[in-house]
């Protein structure tokens, strides 16, 4: 069962993308700054269905999400 809340205001959003950040930080394509990543990320998050942020959230905190960087706009 998934004890998880539903993503509902923006400062889980902001956890969410910290959480995003720093486990992408190693990983990111090397020509942008981590605030180009943010801001990136910010805009693909602000699109998405609270359902899937919420799944998102649940794989960033497992460890089992493999950031996707060209759906959120970046190419490797």
């Amino acid at each position: 069962m998934n004890t998880t809340p539903l993503i509902h205001a923006e400062d889980t959003l902001a956890e969410l993308l910290g959480t995003f950040l720093q486990v992408s930080a190693r990983s990111a394509p090397v020509s942008y700054s981590l605030r180009q990543v943010a801001d990136r990320f910010c805009a693909w998050a602000e699109q998405q269905p609270v359902a899937r942020l919420d799944c998102a959230y649940d794989h960033l905190v497992t460890g089992t999400l493999d950031p996707q960087w060209e759906e959120i706009g970046l190419s490797a």
